[in-house]
């Protein structure tokens, strides 16, 4: 279905959803995981297209009840995809006021979008705050905080995590010896 609606078609679908959103408000079984699925769907379509004024629209075109972590996890994946890695951590920081619990989807997305957006050092704030949170950080963690650091350079901290993932006993993949490569080489610390 999705893949049929264009931008023009999700942006009115917003404005139906208002009538929906009053109906499910005054219900008395409304709860945060009553969202529509229109709206998922919607939300869905625009992570993958990096719309993230829509995103952004459709969450607050709801209440706080009836957000749910696909919901924030799709809009910061469409703020990430739009190259607003700024708004993607606000939203990240915005879900434990929602009482939504991030998952491990939630950080490496904004750790991706950091990466993306040259911010080595948020990458790795991001991911260092995973176990406070309670998260542990994956191989997708690790290999986009790597990848983070490759971009600034920082082959030091990329080789710290490397050693971290093995304490972790966590497995690394063609990606993370890609990205460890990488920031070697960018910090000069590759020999031929």
């Amino acid at each position: 279905l999705v893949e049929l609606l264009d931008m023009d078609d999700l942006k009115s679908t917003c404005h139906a959803m208002e009538s929906e959103r009053a109906m499910l408000a005054s219900s008395k079984t409304a709860s945060k995981h009553q969202l529509s699925q229109t709206c998922h769907e919607a939300l869905s379509a625009s992570a993958k297209s990096g719309d993230w004024q829509l995103a952004l629209g459709l969450l607050s075109g709801v209440t706080a009840t009836q957000l749910d972590r696909l919901s924030y996890n799709c809009a910061i994946a469409a703020c990430a995809r739009g190259h607003k890695w700024q708004l993607a951590l606000h939203l990240l920081d915005k879900m434990p006021s929602a009482n939504l619990h991030a998952n491990a989807r939630s950080f490496n997305t904004v750790i991706n979008a950091c990466d993306k957006g040259g911010q080595w050092h948020l990458a790795l704030s991001v991911l260092r705050s995973m176990p406070v949170s309670r998260v542990p950080p994956d191989k997708i963690s690790h290999s986009s905080a790597m990848s983070a650091c490759a971009q600034g350079g920082q082959w030091l901290e990329a080789m710290d995590l490397f050693v971290g993932m093995s304490i972790a006993e966590i497995e690394p993949d063609s990606i993370c010896y890609n990205s460890l490569m990488k920031a070697c080489e960018k910090g000069g610390r590759w020999r031929s």
